[in-house]
């Protein structure tokens, strides 16, 4: 069941992860660039003061690696804070609504829609065994018709007490009734 309900979801982890995937590129590029708007000087980019702030975005490709760390607990965001926090004031409220909105509105959607997901296979499940169990039903029903036809000796299709009783002693027909 969980297998099933993994495999109908791969479609929606994929928009999912294109939707996160852009989030994080639109951040990337924007914390990029206040780094290096705010690193104007080869003196300030070898500064040890400034060595994190470069290290972790003053390229894209890094800046979007921290910016997930951060959104996925793999780097305390708070760090990243601090780090940013000699840039102006409008990129830690940008970095700020990054941590907001792709924890508690991007990870919550995601989930929702895995949980979602999951409860249509759920009741797609539901389903089969329904209808598995009215084939069942059936089935039986055909098997009881046919000892009943085999239990008639030809009186029209009926059967009598006596017929009946004669063929309760047959285990054949006492196997279909138990």
């Amino acid at each position: 069941l969980m297998i099933f309900a993994i495999l109908r979801s791969v479609r929606l982890m994929c928009w999912a992860l294109m939707v996160l995937g852009f989030l994080i590129f639109i951040f990337g590029v924007c914390l990029t660039n206040g780094t290096n708007d705010f690193l104007v000087t080869a003196e300030m980019w070898n500064d040890p003061a400034n060595a994190r702030l470069a290290a972790w975005f003053g390229t894209l490709d890094r800046a979007m690696l921290y910016l997930f760390m951060a959104m996925s607990g793999g780097w305390d965001w708070g760090e990243f804070y601090e780090v940013l926090g000699v840039l102006p004031k409008f990129y830690l409220f940008l970095f700020l609504a990054y941590v907001a909105f792709s924890l508690l509105a991007v990870v919550n959607v995601v989930t929702g829609i895995f949980v979602d997901s999951a409860l249509q296979s759920n009741q797609a499940d539901k389903d089969f065994v329904v209808q598995d169990e009215i084939a069942k039903q059936q089935q039986f029903g055909k098997k009881v018709k046919k000892v009943f036809e085999e239990i008639s000796t030809g009186s029209g299709g009926r059967i009598t007490v006596e017929e009946f009783e004669n063929r309760l002693s047959d285990e054949h027909v006492v196997a279909y009734f138990q």
